[in-house]
């Protein structure tokens, strides 16, 4: 067999136990592999990227999620409903992913993309707190 039975394709089996399998065909040179490795969904912008790209970096990401937090803290209007709400589960979800992704990330991120996270996650903190939680 050749062409493209001979490529390496992603696995989504699940285990026994039903954990998914790891997509071990998925070789680093895959352009579906993102620099934190493997097909993680975030993409880090490259130095040697240009700043127009369309693609969402890892800073403006994070800064998305940061955003969410801030309005289910009713710091923010709801953009869609322009009102004031307060969900507090929500942002403390919110807070407990950007944990969960500086803990996974560290190592990998660049001193500016360590020191974003490291700050949001400080004024969110504070922002909860403030909110009486």
């Amino acid at each position: 067999m050749s062409g493209e039975d001979d490529e390496p394709r992603p696995t989504s089996d699940i285990s026994k136990n039903g954990a998914p399998e790891a997509a071990a065909a998925v070789t680093p040179d895959d352009p579906r592999v993102t620099p934190l490795g493997g097909n993680a969904g975030v993409h880090i912008q490259s130095e040697d990227e240009p700043d127009d790209d369309p693609t969402i970096d890892f800073g403006g990401f994070i800064v998305s999620l940061g955003t969410s937090c801030m309005v289910n803290l009713g710091q923010h209007p709801n953009p869609e409903t322009g009102t004031v709400d307060v969900d507090i589960p929500a942002a403390s979800q919110v807070i407990d992913i950007l944990q969960m992704l500086q803990h996974k990330t560290r190592g990998n991120l660049s001193r500016e993309e360590e020191k974003l996270l490291e700050t949001l996650l400080h004024d969110l903190r504070k922002a909860f707190d403030d909110a009486g939680q």
